[in-house]
């Protein structure tokens, strides 16, 4: 990995999301409210916050824009511009049954990848009801602090899968 690799992974997989969601803001605040605001949605994967081998920049960026969208969410609901106007969610995402997703993977995993539909529904869920963070499928929600307390345990398999 070299920084010039590193600068392209994070100018799409991070600079574009804060950019467009700056640029957004003026827009969805202007047509949100405090009953009814507006929602924006960032993607993220669950490699944003477990870190998986070999693929560390593209976790990096994944916690980047975790980190990003919840300082983010906290801001728009204190802030004294957007008054609750707009919401912020990130949903963390595991394996999606994409055409893509799959075929960057062993076919021994496949069975550990969600329907996209139920994805979709799940996050615009999370977006209509001010949901700040949604991990799909929930039961990932559990993994981080499984990560935090078991980590020494998790970089040990880690080596051990290497």
């Amino acid at each position: 990995t070299n920084i010039e690799n590193m600068k392209k992974v994070f100018d799409v997989n991070f600079f574009e999301y804060f950019q467009t969601t700056m640029a957004a803001l003026p827009h969805l605040a202007q047509n949100g409210t405090y009953e009814q605001p507006s929602h924006i949605i960032a993607m993220s994967s669950l490699t944003g916050t477990c870190p998986i081998p070999q693929i560390t920049i593209y976790g990096t960026t994944k916690h980047a824009i975790q980190g990003f969208f919840l300082n983010l969410a906290h801001e728009l609901r204190i802030s004294e511009l957007y008054q609750n106007r707009v919401t912020a969610t990130v949903a963390i995402l595991g394996l999606i049954a994409t055409e893509s997703a799959l075929s960057t993977i062993d076919k021994s995993l496949h069975f550990l990848a969600v329907d996209v539909h139920k994805t979709a529904q799940a996050i615009i869920a999370a977006g209509v009801y001010g949901q700040t963070r949604l991990f799909y499928p929930k039961f990932f929600a559990i993994i981080p602090p499984l990560y935090y307390i078991f980590s020494p345990l998790y970089e040990l398999l880690a080596r051990l899968t290497d």
